[in-house]
C-alpha cells in the first residue's frame, strides 16, 4: 500500500515521496511536501503519514484520526524536567513525561497547572522528588481547591476538561495504632503495641498524637520492623503539644520499605516528667507496593 514519507528536512523545505511497502518510490519523488499533501488531500491531516527513517519531526496543524479497529503505536513520549516550583504550560509541557526534581532538596516543589487549559490537555508528572500539584485561578483539582501531595517515585496524570483537572489518585494506606488507653498516664517501655503488615508498603510519613499533652519532657516513640528501628530520628511530641506535627525535631524514616507480614512493634522511650501524657496513638502513612 503506498504511503507518504516526509522530507528529511522536516515539514518545511526538502522533498517528499510516495513509496510502496519496500520503500521504493511508487508515485512521485522530488515534489514538495505541500504538493504531496494536496495530491492526497492531506491538508487537514485526515490520514496518518507513515514516516520512516526520519531524524526530524513532522508537524500537523489539524487533527489526526485513527480509523476504527486500527492501532497507533507510540514507543516513546518526549520528556522534560522541571526543577523546583514551576508553572506548567500547554505548549511546553502537555503530552510529555514531566520529571519533577528539586536540586536544592528543600521544601516540596509546587507544580502549578495552567488555568483554562483546553478540554483533553494532559500532563504526565513523575516525582523523582515529592511534590505538590496546585491549580490556577478558578480551576479545580478533582472538583476541589486543595493542593494534592504526590510522594516520591509516583506517577500522576492530570487531564483538563477546561475548568477542572481530573488527577489520578495516589492510593495511600493509613494505619492508626493505639499505644495506650485513653485515660491512664503513659509509661515508658518496649512492645506497647504490635502487628504484622497485611501487605508490603513504602512508608511515606509517621506521626503521633495524644489527648493529654506532656509537660516537663517530650514524649518519644520508636517503631521497629523485625526488631530493628525504622527511624533514625524518633517521633516526638513536645512539651504542651498534642501532636508530633509541631515537633521541633521531626521524625526521620531510614527504612521505608515494610515487607509483607513483617512484625512492627512500637516502643515508648520517653514520657512527660511532670504530666506523662495520655491517649497515645501512632499513624503510619504509605503506598502499597
Amino acid at each position: 500500500m503506498p504511503r507518504y514519507v516526509a522530507p528529511s528536512g522536516g515539514s518545511s523545505g526538502g522533498t517528499a515521496a510516495i513509496v510502496d511497502n519496500s520503500g521504493t518510490p511508487a508515485l512521485a519523488s522530488g515534489i514538495t511536501e505541500g504538493e504531496v499533501k494536496t495530491l492526497l488531500n492531506l491538508e487537514n491531516a485526515d490520514i496518518v503519514a507513515a514516516v520512516e527513517g526520519e531524524t526530524g519531526s513532522v508537524d500537523f496543524t489539524g487533527d489526526i484520526t485513527i480509523a476504527a479497529g486500527k492501532k497507533l503505536t507510540a514507543r516513546r513520549l518526549n520528556t522534560i524536567s522541571v526543577d523546583g516550583d514551576t508553572t506548567l504550560s500547554e505548549s511546553s509541557h502537555a503530552g510529555r513525561y514531566i520529571f519533577v526534581t528539586d536540586s536544592n532538596d528543600g521544601a516540596k516543589p509546587v507544580i502549578t497547572l495552567p488555568e483554562n487549559a483546553g478540554s483533553g490537555v494532559r500532563f504526565l508528572l513523575i516525582g523523582t522528588h515529592e511534590f505538590e500539584i496546585a491549580r490556577s485561578g478558578s480551576d479545580t483539582l478533582n472538583g476541589g481547591t486543595a493542593n494534592i501531595d504526590v510522594p516520591i517515585n509516583e506517577f500522576v496524570t492530570c487531564v483538563s476538561d477546561g475548568s477542572n483537572y481530573f488527577v489520578s489518585k495516589i492510593q495511600q494506606e493509613v494505619f492508626i495504632v493505639s499505644l495506650s488507653d485513653e485515660t491512664s498516664d503513659l509509661t515508658a517501655g518496649t512492645g506497647k503495641a504490635s502487628f504484622h503488615m497485611p501487605f508490603a508498603m513504602t512508608l511515606t510519613s509517621v506521626k503521633a498524637t495524644v489527648n493529654t499533652a506532656p509537660t516537663g519532657r517530650t514524649i518519644e516513640v520508636d517503631i521497629n520492623e523485625g526488631g530493628s528501628t525504622i527511624l533514625s530520628t524518633e517521633i516526638s511530641i513536645d512539651v504542651n503539644e498534642k501532636t508530633s506535627t509541631t515537633a521541633a525535631t521531626p521524625a526521620v524514616i531510614n527504612d521505608a520499605d515494610l515487607a509483607d507480614d513483617a512484625l512492627l512493634t512500637f516502643d515508648i522511650d520517653n514520657v512527660g516528667s511532670t504530666v506523662a501524657g495520655k491517649g497515645l496513638k501512632v499513624t503510619l502513612v504509605g503506598i502499597r507496593t
